[in-house]
């Protein structure tokens, strides 16, 4: 008799937190810029996301999903909010078995004056609060350098069981910040930088992406030497399948790669988090991207070059989504309920979006 084939659950394996939305640094190939231009003369270049809300999502996925990987980055430096290492501490109390990331630039620990000591102290701090994997990205390679001849000093000695990777030039067990290890394994993970490694050896590295049409076009052609995007891509997505984003202010866009929050699936601060992700408007979505529809005709991933993600094959099974103009004008009534969330633009608005809808692509049915 022929085992039974196991089902495969639908539900999140991952969550993103943007703690801060704005980041102290402008690298060349964030999508930052997508948003820095249109948020010009509007005050703070900086939001940050309010200790309520942060406490309502983490009970959320404590109660839900509570050995889920956490991730502490997205769109923004999070280091820069306030209240960082009491939020991280809540984190760890209120959900004691999720794996909690940290990604960081590596300034604010570092200091104008590159204070070791304080750098160390930092990382040293973020492990005993409750972070299992701290990521020091030495975008300024002057942080890369620094934080090697540190572990070399032995200065990471005295933080109990922590392990130290060179990512992307010493890792012979292949260890990654994107699996799940559980909440008591400490690693740090030092990564020179990206646009450095990229142009020295792009196999070497994680790839470059547009970011769903937020990485400066100039950057992607003429230094990824890339040919113009024109999309949307034929392929799935895995991300709607297994990650969930929160940003500062509690809402969850289609994904990390959404800078302008093109298109935005609830708000978290008010609505419950599990209602979200399993909503009409997001299962609509993931039959579009499923590995049966492929069907990438709606912003932003019309503009994305994310190949879809890895273990396709292993994605859950979801209702077939013909792409016809009622589907579509069902999801633009929807992103009209989310319109003031968004960061308009001439390639990112409800009125452009059915347009490019309406006139460039070709429906099914």
């Amino acid at each position: 008799m022929a085992k039974e084939k196991k089902k495969i659950e639908l539900l999140p394996w991952s969550f993103q937190f943007e703690l801060v939305e704005g980041c102290n640094r402008a690298c060349a190939f964030c999508g930052i810029h997508a948003i820095r231009d249109m948020k010009k003369g509007e005050g703070s270049l900086y939001k940050y996301m309010e200790l309520d809300v942060h406490r309502k999502l983490v009970s959320e996925i404590a109660e839900w999903r509570p050995k889920a990987r956490v991730e502490y980055n997205n769109h923004g430096e999070p280091t820069l909010h306030p209240h960082f290492f009491d939020m991280i501490r809540t984190h760890r109390e209120l959900a004691p078995q999720n794996s909690i990331q940290v990604q960081t630039n590596c300034h604010v620990m570092f200091g104008k004056d590159l204070d070791i000591q304080h750098a160390f102290e930092f990382i040293k701090k973020s492990f005993t609060v409750g972070v299992n994997l701290f990521v020091a990205n030495g975008y300024n390679r002057k942080f890369y350098k620094t934080l090697l001849q540190m572990n070399e000093a032995g200065i990471f000695d005295s933080i109990p069981g922590l392990t130290v990777v060179d990512f992307y030039n010493d890792n012979p067990k292949n260890l990654s910040p994107y699996h799940n290890y559980g909440p008591k394994k400490k690693i740090l993970f030092i990564m020179d930088d990206l646009a450095y490694v990229q142009d020295k050896s792009p196999k070497a590295s994680r790839l470059i992406l547009n970011e769903a049409g937020s990485t400066p076009k100039s950057y992607m052609e003429k230094v990824m030497g890339q040919e113009p995007f024109v999309g949307p891509l034929a392929k799935p997505c895995t991300r709607v399948f297994r990650e969930m984003t929160f940003a500062w202010n509690g809402i969850v866009p289609i994904c990390c790669y959404d800078w302008k929050n093109a298109f935005i699936l609830g708000n978290a601060a008010e609505e419950y988090i599990k209602d979200i992700w399993f909503g009409s408007t997001w299962m609509t979505i993931r039959g579009l991207l499923s590995r049966k529809t492929k069907w990438r005709g709606f912003s932003p991933c019309d503009l994305c070059n994310y190949n879809g993600g890895f273990r396709v094959g292993l994605l859950p099974e979801v209702p077939e989504v013909v792409p016809d103009a009622d589907t579509m004008l069902k999801l633009i009534e929807h992103m009209q309920e989310y319109a003031e969330y968004q960061y308009p633009s001439k390639m990112y608005h409800i009125g452009g979006i059915l347009y490019r809808l309406g006139k460039h692509y070709d429906f099914k049915g």
